[in-house]
């Protein structure tokens, strides 16, 4: 089968010829639709295809799919210009290629956070791609996505997101609040969405209101509704209601088997309330517990790297400076690069010195 990359782009020569150096390597054709770059973007791009056009911004599905309009392959794979794909899965759409017949869309993981060793430690499964002209188009202005239908596979294909830029401030609170002003219905995700926009901007008054109303809808994807519990309960600890926000994130078991994600964020809870035997025991849960659904937004450090720093920080605030340091040392076990580890087992140790020291005057 043949495959179309369709990207939309706007000011991204920082790193737009990383990306479709590596996009070469398994695309038959580029789509690229730039939508008002003002550097050399589009000179870029026209190094690599003379399939470049131009679309006035309209929102991001507008964009997009006027992007999957040029395209005349049998698949479609859309990429953003700032992500990134490693050797090994270069290969492995290669070779996928050559398995796709009746497959609709694909399904692979989308890395979006890493650590100081340049570890992937956030990701889920996005649309990645999927059957060119049989009905398939993103919809939401910000935050677009593709409705899932069809014959679904998943792929152990990741595909990494190393943003270099930031975004303008308020830039998807303002499209947002400018829907609703015309009277447009935010739909259950765009819902969700707007939620996030609040929670990351500090307006958690607003965030709260409106997670509770995203938390009523009967549409609801579960990936989605178990972060808004997480996220309430974030803005209910920055207020030092500590008994609410445990309500809160317990609300989640009522739709989702315990995960690390929810495990770690009861156990965190509790120790912010200070009740740090608690907190150890949900975090030792996590360390046990495993994530199998893959929509899941999965960090990946709350299955064992966070729970050993947090058991360990738990027993230090007790008092326990030898469990403090045993646990902390199992954290450095899984990451021996790990900072917020060295800088507690570091602290720690000093004081189990410090007090050795004073046992011997």
């Amino acid at each position: 089968m043949t495959l179309s990359l369709c990207m939309i782009i706007k000011d991204e020569e920082q790193t737009l010829k990383r990306i479709l150096d590596k996009a070469k390597c398994f695309s038959d054709e580029m789509i690229i639709v730039d939508t008002g770059s003002s550097d050399n973007s589009v000179n870029i791009a026209k190094s690599y295809t003379d399939k470049v056009y131009f679309c006035e911004f309209v929102d991001f599905s507008f964009c997009r799919n006027f992007s999957l309009s040029k395209a005349t392959c049998d698949y479609v794979i859309w990429l953003d210009a700032d992500d990134d794909i490693d050797e090994k899965n270069i290969q492995k759409i290669i070779q996928l290629k050559d398995r796709l017949f009746d497959e609709d869309m694909v399904m692979m993981p989308y890395e979006t956070a890493f650590d100081e060793n340049d570890m992937p430690v956030f990701c889920y499964y996005r649309e990645r791609i999927f059957k060119n002209r049989k009905g398939f188009f993103f919809e939401g202005k910000v935050h677009e996505a593709i409705p899932l239908k069809g014959k679904i596979i998943y792929e152990d294909i990741a595909i990494k997101h190393r943003k270099t830029k930031q975004n303008t401030p308020l830039r998807n609170l303002n499209i947002y609040q400018n829907m609703m002003a015309k009277g447009e219905i935010l739909g259950t995700r765009e819902l969700f969405y707007l939620a996030n926009e609040y929670y990351y901007n500090n307006m958690y008054t607003e965030a709260l209101a409106t997670y509770k109303e995203f938390q009523k809808r009967k549409d609801c994807l579960d990936a989605n509704l178990l972060q808004s519990f997480v996220n309430s309960s974030n803005i209910l600890i920055n207020e030092e209601k500590y008994s609410l926000a445990f309500d809160e994130i317990a609300k989640s078991l009522k739709y989702s088997l315990p995960t690390p994600t929810i495990l770690c964020q009861i156990g965190y809870v509790l120790h912010k309330w200070q009740k740090y035997e608690q907190s150890n025991y949900y975090y030792l849960l996590a360390i046990s517990s495993q994530e199998d659904n893959p929509f899941a937004f999965r960090n990946s450090d709350f299955e064992g790297y966070t729970p050993f720093i947090m058991i360990g920080l738990n027993y230090y605030l007790s008092g326990d400076i030898d469990n403090a340091l045993y646990y902390t040392s199992k954290a450095l076990k899984i990451k021996p690069y790990g900072k917020i580890a060295l800088d507690n087992n570091a602290y720690y140790l000093s004081l189990k010195i410090k007090k050795l020291s004073s046992c011997d005057v």
